[in-house]
C-alpha cells in the first residue's frame, strides 16, 4: 500500500439517522426561510407598487386638471399633454401633433349638456394607445367654452412594468439568498446537533450499562435468598409470606431492567411508538408492586373492572404500547395517588375498554389538586404544595415535578392520552390507549383456524 495512510471512522446507524433527521430539518428551515421572504416580498412589494400606481394616477389627474382649467392657448401645453380648446363662437384649436383621440366628442357633449358636471375624466383605449382625457367646461371673458387635455398612459405603464420587473428580480434574488443561507446554516448546525445527540445517546448507553450491573446483583441476591428460604427452618405461613416478598423483589428488579432497556429504545431517533401489551396485566403488576407502600398508613390499593360493557374480569385488554413503559406509567400514577391519599384512604385502579380504546383509571380519596397547578399538571418541573392529613399530623409535600410529565410523554408516544378529574373528594387520572389491532388480527386468525 503506497501513499499517505488514511484513517476512517465508521459512523453508526443511529448517527446516520441523526444526520438524516437534521438534514431534513435543515431543508425544512431553508424552505421556511424562503417562504417567509417570499411572503414578505409579496406584501412589501405589493404595497410599494400600490403606492407608486396611486401616486402616478394622482399626479396625472392633477396635471390634466391644471392644463384644462388654466390653458389659454394650445401652442405651449405642459410636457406630454395635448390640448383642445373650443371657443364660444364654435372655433376649435388643437395642439399640433395631437393624437387622433382629440377631440373626444362624447365628453364634450356631456359637459355642455344641461345639468352635467363641470368636468369629466375618462380613460380611452385608442389605436395609438391608452389615453386619459380631462374635459372641463369653462366660462369667462376669454370666450372658451370647453377645454380638453389628453395624456398618454404608455409612459406610466412602462414605468410600472419596469418597477414590477425590478421587484420580481429582487424577490428572486432574496429567495435564492434565503434558501442558500438556510441550507448553509443547516449544514453548519447539523454537525453540532448530531454531536449533541450522539453524546446524549452515549450517556444513556453508559448509564444503562452502569445500571445493569447492580440490577443483576440485586436479581442474583434475590434468587439466592429464594433458595435459602426454600431450605430455611421456618413455619409455613412465614415461609409463604417471605417467599411472596422475594418473588415480588425479583419481579421489580426485572421491571427495572425493562425500564433500562426502554430508555435505550426511547433514545433512538426512529422510535415509532409501536408495540402490543396487555393493559390489565400491566395494571395488576403495578398494583402488586406499589400496594405495600400504603400498608403502614392503612391505604388500600385495589384493582377493579370498569364495568361498562367491556371484557369480563381478568380478560386481556390489548393496547398499542410497550409493556415496560406502560407499566412504568401506571406505577407513576398509582404512586402519586398513594402519596397524596390520607391515612386510611383508598386507591382504586380500574381497567377495561371504553369507546374501543383501552382505559385505566387511578382514583384516590385525597384533597384534590389546587386550581393554581391544574393547567400545568403535566408540564416538566411544574410543582405545587399539597397538604394531606396523615393521622394527627398534617404534612406538606412537593408534588407534580417530573412523574406526570413523563407519563404524558410516554402515553402520547403511543397515540394515547391522559386526563385528570379532580375535586374536594379525590382525584381520578384516566389513561387511554388505542387497541392493538395486530393482536385482534392474530386472535381472529386463530379463531378461524379453530
Amino acid at each position: 500500500m503506497s501513499g499517505r495512510a488514511r484513517s476512517y471512522r465508521r459512523r453508526s446507524a443511529p448517527e446516520d439517522r441523526d444526520r438524516a433527521v437534521v438534514r431534513r430539518a435543515g431543508r425544512r428551515a431553508a424552505w421556511l426561510a424562503a417562504s417567509l421572504v417570499a411572503v414578505s416580498f409579496v406584501l412589501c412589494g405589493g404595497l410599494v407598487f400600490l403606492v407608486v400606481v396611486t401616486g402616478q394616477d394622482r399626479d396625472a389627474r392633477a396635471q390634466l386638471q391644471d392644463a384644462a382649467v388654466h390653458a389659454d392657448d394650445v401652442g405651449d401645453p405642459p410636457e406630454g399633454i395635448s390640448l383642445l380648446l373650443r371657443h364660444s363662437d364654435g372655433r376649435t384649436e388643437i395642439t399640433p401633433g395631437a393624437p387622433p383621440v382629440l377631440p373626444y366628442r362624447p365628453a364634450i357633449s356631456a359637459v355642455l349638456a344641461a345639468g352635467s358636471p363641470a368636468a369629466q375624466v375618462r380613460d380611452v383605449d385608442a389605436p395609438a394607445g391608452d389615453f386619459r382625457i380631462w374635459t372641463q367646461r369653462r366660462t369667462g371673458p376669454e370666450g372658451i367654452a370647453v377645454a380638453q387635455a389628453a395624456l398618454s398612459l404608455r409612459p406610466l405603464e412602462q414605468e410600472r412594468i419596469r418597477l414590477l420587473g425590478g421587484l420580481l428580480a429582487a424577490a428572486a434574488l432574496a429567495l435564492v439568498a434565503a434558501a442558500a443561507l438556510g441550507a448553509f446554516s443547516g449544514r453548519q448546525t447539523a454537525s453540532g446537533l448530531v454531536a449533541a445527540l450522539r453524546r446524549q445517546r452515549q450517556f444513556v448507553a453508559d448509564a444503562s450499562h452502569e445500571l445493569r450491573t447492580p440490577l443483576t446483583v440485586v436479581s442474583t441476591r434475590a434468587q439466592l435468598l429464594a433458595r435459602h428460604l426454600a431450605n430455611a427452618p421456618l413455619d409455613e405461613s412465614t415461609r409463604r409470606l417471605l417467599t411472596a416478598d422475594v418473588e415480588r423483589l425479583l419481579a421489580d428488579s426485572s421491571g427495572l431492567a425493562d425500564v433500562v432497556e426502554d430508555l435505550l429504545a426511547a433514545s433512538e431517533p426512529d422510535t415509532d411508538g409501536t408495540g402490543c401489551a396487555d393493559l390489565r396485566t400491566a395494571a395488576q403488576d403495578a398494583v402488586a408492586s406499589l400496594g405495600p407502600l400504603g400498608v403502614e398508613r392503612g391505604i388500600a390499593v385495589t384493582l377493579a373492572d370498569l364495568g361498562d360493557g367491556g371484557p369480563p374480569d381478568g380478560a386481556p385488554v390489548q393496547v398499542t404500547a410497550g409493556a415496560p413503559p406502560l407499566r412504568r406509567s401506571l406505577m407513576a400514577l398509582i404512586d402519586n395517588a398513594v402519596r397524596h391519599s390520607p391515612d386510611g384512604g383508598t386507591v382504586t385502579v380500574a381497567c377495561g375498554l371504553r369507546n374501543d380504546r383501552g382505559v385505566v383509571t387511578v382514583s384516590d380519596t385525597g384533597p384534590g389538586i389546587p386550581a393554581r397547578v391544574r393547567t400545568q399538571l403535566f408540564d416538566r418541573f411544574a410543582s405545587g404544595d399539597r397538604q394531606a392529613d396523615h393521622g394527627a399530623s398534617t404534612e406538606t409535600r412537593r408534588r407534580y415535578g417530573l412523574g406526570l410529565a413523563l407519563v404524558a410523554d410516554t402515553v402520547h408516544r403511543f397515540s394515547g392520552d391522559v386526563t385528570v378529574d379532580t375535586g374536594s373528594s379525590g382525584t381520578t387520572f384516566t389513561l387511554s390507549l388505542p387497541r392493538c389491532r395486530e393482536h385482534d388480527a392474530r386472535r381472529d386468525r386463530h379463531r378461524a383456524v379453530l
